[in-house]
C-alpha cells in the first residue's frame, strides 16, 4: 500500500508542484517526498483503522514503515519500486 499510495502521490506532486530538487542528478523533489510521507501515514492509518485485530500494525510500525517507504522512495537508486515494499516491511516487521 506504501508503495501504491506513496509512491504515486510523490509522483503526482513532485510534477505538478515540485521545485526544490532532492538530488540535483534526479527529478526527486522535497514535495514530492512530502507527499510520500503523508500518503504513506494517511494509507497506515486508514488500514490501522479497517483492519482486523490479529492483522493491525502498531501506531509505531506505521510511522516507522512510513518513513522507511518515503527514505527509498527519495533515494536516487535504480528499482526503487522493488525495494519500497520490502524495506518499510522489513522495518515494520522489525518492530513488531
Amino acid at each position: 500500500l506504501f508503495l501504491t499510495f506513496g509512491d504515486g502521490f510523490a509522483a503526482l506532486a513532485g510534477e505538478r508542484f515540485g521545485k526544490h530538487k532532492i538530488f540535483n542528478s534526479s527529478n526527486k523533489t522535497v514535495e514530492g517526498t512530502a507527499a510520500n510521507l503523508t500518503a504513506c501515514l494517511i494509507t497506515g492509518f486508514m488500514f490501522w483503522f479497517l483492519a482486523d485485530a490479529g492483522m493491525k500494525p502498531n501506531i509505531v510500525q506505521i510511522i516507522f514503515g512510513s518513513v522507511a517507504a518515503t527514505v527509498v522512495e527519495a533515494l536516487p537508486i535504480p528499482r526503487d519500486n522493488l525495494f519500497i515494499p520490502i524495506i518499510s516491511g522489513f522495518v515494520m516487521k522489525l518492530l513488531k
